[in-house]
């Protein structure tokens, strides 16, 4: 390869991937999203999104510091990837929020999925070599419905009931339905 052409790909890995954590950024996420949005109105299609950030992470930064809060942020990614599937779309919104967009898959999948991540990063500590730190995450989930067609609104609805799984003490997962946010009980069937 030569050196322009090595120059070209690192350029566009930076345009496309996240720094710390090598999965999609905020921007390249909307991209493709946006792709997937079309799809899925075109072809009548499931989809879902999927917003979580980490619970408490200014207080891992103020007490452990910076560089295990960069650790913290690429633990609770590896950990997504393990519970991910090849056409989920991954990406980092923003600090330690994170957002999934999810072809194919209904809000009742979604939050299935959700719950899966949850509780993986509950039962998988990060191991500093000096001490293990329990972490976890509180998350929002939308689908595309007649009331949320918009990669915004979709977006904001995840938001949203991301805001009321914190409400509710973090560390779970609420669901968007029509303006309301239900917390998700993996034991109780979703009709929707």
């Amino acid at each position: 390869m030569t050196k322009q052409k090595k120059l070209e790909e690192q350029l566009k890995h930076l345009a496309y991937f996240d720094g710390l954590t090598n999965i999609y950024n905020r921007s390249y996420f909307l991209d493709k999203s946006s792709e997937q949005l079309k799809n899925a109105i075109q072809t009548k299609a499931p989809l879902s999104f999927i917003l979580f950030d980490i619970d408490y992470f200014k207080k891992i930064n103020d007490h452990y510091g910076h560089l295990i809060g960069d650790a913290a942020i690429r633990h609770v990614v590896s950990i997504c990837k393990k519970e991910l599937e090849h056409e989920s779309i991954f990406g980092r919104y923003g600090g330690e929020e994170f957002v999934l967009c999810l072809p194919g898959k209904s809000i009742s999948d979604a939050a299935k999925i959700a719950e899966k991540i949850r509780a993986a990063i509950e039962l998988t500590p990060l191991n500093t070599n000096q001490e293990l730190i329990f972490v976890t995450a509180s998350f929002g989930v939308s689908d595309l419905n007649p009331y949320a067609k918009t990669l915004e609104v979709l977006l904001h609805e995840s938001d949203q009931a991301l805001y009321a799984s914190k409400e509710s003490g973090r560390n779970a997962v609420h669901l968007a339905f029509n303006g309301s946010y239900v917390g998700f009980d993996p034991m109780v069937t979703i009709n929707k």
